[in-house]
C-alpha cells in the first residue's frame, strides 16, 4: 500500500495505491483539510468501498482500476501490517536468513539430542542384557562342581551368547609353564567337550602367553599389525584376550578371535573381564574345597592305618600283660612249692598241697588225685 497526493488546480486529490493478491488499483479521493485520509502503515490491510472504474486501451487490454471514494470513512484499517511485512526486502533477506541458520541450529541440536539419546538407549539395552548374562552365568556356576563343568560352561553357555564365532579357555599349568586348552566353543569344538587338535602354549610366546604373564587384558582390532598372533586353527584379524586372574594370580585365560577386522569393542572387554572374575572365584572355591577333600582323604587314610596299628600295639600289649601274668603265677607257685616240701609233714599231705597249687595253674575243671600207695 501506498499513497500520493496530486493537485489540480485548486483541487487536491490523494491516490492511494492498493494491491490484493495479483490485482492492483488506485483509491482515489478528492481531499480537503478537513476531508483526507488517516495514516496507514503500508502494507496494512484495508476495508475499501466505492466506485469501481475500469477502461481498456486501444490494444485490448484493460487500464489499472480506479476505485472513486466520496469519503475519507470509505477506507477502513482491518488490520495492521506484520513485524515482518513491513520489513525492507533486503533485510527480509536477512531476517530470513538468520531465522534458517536458527532453525539449521535447532534442528542439528535436536538431531544430537536424539542420536545421544538413541545411543544412551543402546548402551542401557547392551548394559542390561550384559547384566542379565552375567546373573544368569553365576547362577549357573553354583551348579558346577569340577574345574571342567566351569570352563566348559563358560565357553558354550556363556560366551556364546555374546555373538562371538571362536573362543578358547587356557588353564594355566605352573608346573611345565605352558598355557593348555581346557574348553572351547566354535570350530575348535566340532561335539560335546571335545577340542580339536588341542595344543599347549609356553608362557610369554602368542597374545594369550603374554597375558599370563602381565594379567591384562587386551583388544587386538588388527592382528596382522601384532608381531605376538599365533595362528591357531585358522587366521582371523581379531583378537581379544582375557586373562582369568584371582588374588593377583593368573588361573587361565579367556581368548577370542574372529574374522572381521575390529571387531571386539570395549563393551565386550568389560564383559568378560566381568566373567573372568566370576570364573576365577569359582575356580578357587572348587580347588580349595578339593583340596579339602583331598586332605579329608588322606586323614581318614591315616586315621585308618593308625587305627590298625593301634589295635596291633594293644594285641602286643596284652599277650605281653597275659605272659607276665602268667609268668607271675608261675613264680609265686614254684614259690608254694618250695614252702610246701620244707614244711610237708609226710607224703600224702605234699601231693595235696602240690594238687592245690598245679590247679591254681592249669585252671582245669577237672584233675585227677590219685593217693599214694
Amino acid at each position: 500500500m501506498d499513497w500520493r497526493t496530486l493537485v489540480w488546480g485548486n483541487q487536491v486529490e490523494e491516490v492511494l495505491w492498493l494491491s490484493a493478491e495479483d490485482l492492483q488499483f488506485q483509491a482515489l479521493l478528492r481531499t480537503s483539510p478537513t476531508n483526507a485520509f488517516g495514516g496507514f502503515n503500508t502494507n496494512a490491510l484495508l476495508q475499501v468501498s466505492g466506485v469501481c472504474l475500469m477502461g481498456a486501451g486501444e490494444d485490448g487490454a484493460f487500464s489499472t482500476p480506479t476505485l472513486l471514494l466520496r469519503d475519507p470513512a470509505d477506507v477502513r484499517l482491518a488490520r495492521e501490517p506484520r513485524p515482518w511485512e513491513s520489513l525492507p526486502p533486503g533485510r527480509i533477506l536477512l531476517v530470513s536468513g538468520i531465522l534458517g541458520a536458527l532453525a539449521a541450529l535447532w534442528t542439528g541440536l535436536l538431531r544430537r539430542q536424539v542420536q545421544h539419546r538413541e545411543r544412551a538407549e543402546e548402551k542401557a539395552r547392551q548394559s542390561e542384557t550384559a547384566t542379565r548374562m552375567l546373573s544368569a552365568f553365576a547362577t549357573s556356576l553354583l551348579a558346577r562342581h569340577t574345574e571342567e563343568e566351569i570352563l566348559w560352561d563358560l565357553a558354550q553357555n556363556c560366551v556364546a551368547r555374546l555373538g562371538f564365532t571362536d573362543c578358547v579357555i587356557y588353564l594355566l599349568d605352573e608346573r611345565k609353564s605352558v598355557l593348555t586348552q581346557n574348553a572351547a566353543y566354535g570350530p575348535k569344538n566340532p561335539e560335546g567337550w571335545s577340542i580339536l587338535a588341542p595344543n599347549a602354549l609356553p608362557v610369554g610366546q602368542g597374545i594369550v602367553g603374554s597375558m599370563a604373564l602381565s594379567g591384562c587384558p587386551e583388544n587386538v582390532p588388527d592382528t596382522r599389525l601384532d608381531s605376538r598372533y599365533i595362528v591357531d586353527d585358522q587366521r582371523r584379524l581379531s583378537e581379544i584376550a582375557v586373562p582369568i586372574v584371582a588374588d593377583g594370580k593368573v588361573l587361565g585365560v579367556i581368548d577370542s578371535e574372529h574374522p572381521e577386522r575390529g571387531f571386539f569393542t570395549a563393551e565386550h572387554l568389560r564383559i568378560l573381564t566381568s566373567i573372568a572374575s566370576l570364573c576365577a572365584n569359582k575356580l578357587v572355591r572348587v580347588r580349595a574345597e578339593s583340596r579339602l577333600r583331598e586332605l579329608n582323604q588322606e586323614l581318614e587314610v591315616r586315621i585308618e592305618k593308625r587305627a590298625e596299628e593301634l589295635v596291633i600295639i594293644n594285641e602286643q600289649l596284652r599277650c605281653e600283660i597275659t605272659e607276665r601274668a602268667r609268668a607271675e603265677r608261675i613264680q609265686k607257685s614254684l614259690f608254694e612249692i618250695s614252702e610246701a616240701v620244707h614244711a610237708a609233714a609226710d607224703l600224702p599231705s605234699l601231693y595235696a598241697r602240690l594238687h592245690a597249687i598245679i590247679g591254681t595253674l592249669m585252671r582245669a575243671q577237672k584233675l585227677l588225685h590219685c593217693p599214694a600207695r
